[in-house]
């Protein structure tokens, strides 16, 4: 049993149950696979992990500092329609994440026209690429890390509070590495800087799984943007 799930916290935490279940929030995890040598080329403009990003003609490449940003996953948002159980995303055109070459910055694109004739794009010299992989979605439980204004531990019945520590080491063995996801809870305790109640993670990214660097890059997004599209919006590295 997933220790997120609603019996097995029924079980850690008879008498704080309510209060548990309400600071759970639905992730959905992007998990690769089959990536590097051996695998068929994918097709153009599936979701999926590093290689070059599948783009309309009019969009290029992003860049940072006069710099290529490097690619790092895009999704399509109609595979998310039964994981986004708040309907917080758009379920419409590719969602594509970049980043910089030392992690320390990103950023989010979002495309909803010319997907009828996306073509793989070609990396200049300077570009670092991801290895490719498919992505698969994944709905994960969340909850917010302490020190964290989403969750006040003495909430808890006492007995019960050092359970919550556990319940978090237990996702993060169930949960293994790498750690990309869509929504959710950023993986840190001090998340308070940038996240509000109308502010939310949009994207995590697990730079050390791509190579740019350790820790994680997260881009956060105001509800009412998000929902219309715009992902504009803070990103932090933690």
């Amino acid at each position: 049993m997933n220790s997120g799930d609603d019996g097995e916290l029924q079980r850690r935490f008879p008498d704080s149950f309510g209060y548990v279940a309400s600071v759970r929030k639905q992730a959905i995890r992007l998990v690769g696979g089959n990536g590097g040598e051996g695998h068929d080329e994918l097709a153009v403009g599936v979701t999926k992990l590093g290689g070059a990003p599948d783009l309309p003609r009019s969009v290029r490449w992003p860049e940072g500092d006069e710099k290529p940003l490097t690619f790092v996953l895009q999704v399509r948002l109609e595979e998310i329609v039964e994981l986004d159980v708040d309907a917080l995303l758009p379920h419409e055109g590719i969602l594509y994440v970049f980043v910089a070459a030392d992690g320390s910055s990103g950023r989010l694109l979002h495309v909803t026209e010319g997907l009828a004739h996306l073509e793989r794009a070609t990396p200049g010299d300077d570009v670092r690429l991801v290895d490719e992989q498919p992505l698969t979605l994944i709905a994960a439980p969340s909850f917010p890390r302490p020190p964290t204004p989403f969750v006040d531990v003495d909430a808890l019945v006492r007995a019960e509070r050092p359970r919550y520590a556990e319940l978090l080491a237990d996702l993060d063995r169930e949960q293994k590495p790498p750690r990309h996801q869509l929504l959710g809870y950023v993986h840190a305790g001090d998340e308070k800087e940038v996240q509000d109640g109308d502010t939310r993670l949009v994207v995590q990214v697990d730079l050390a799984a791509v190579g740019v660097g350790v820790g994680f890059l997260a881009f956060f997004g105001q509800d009412a943007n998000l929902r219309r599209g715009s992902f504009a919006g803070r990103c932090v590295r933690f």
